[in-house]
């Protein structure tokens, strides 16, 4: 909990986060599919994901789901 009852939690900044990543992915020219930065990416997003899901926070590692499909 931060000054003034505000709280706030990491995921929330996972969630920028995945967007920029994503973003970066698919704003290359050409096939992105086989690019090295795509697997790198893939791999953070993944770790990202799977660290979320451990705190028990099913919810945000669903919606960082969503919105990667959504954005590939």
């Amino acid at each position: 909990t931060l000054p003034f009852g505000f709280a706030l939690q990491p995921s929330e900044f996972a969630k920028v986060a995945a967007v920029m990543l994503i973003a970066q992915v698919t704003s290359m020219t050409g096939s992105f599919w086989l690019k090295p930065r795509f697997f790198l990416n893939a791999a953070i997003l993944g770790a990202m994901v799977a660290l979320i899901f451990i705190q028990p926070n099913l919810s945000i590692s669903l919606m960082i789901g969503f919105i990667t499909c959504i954005m590939l």
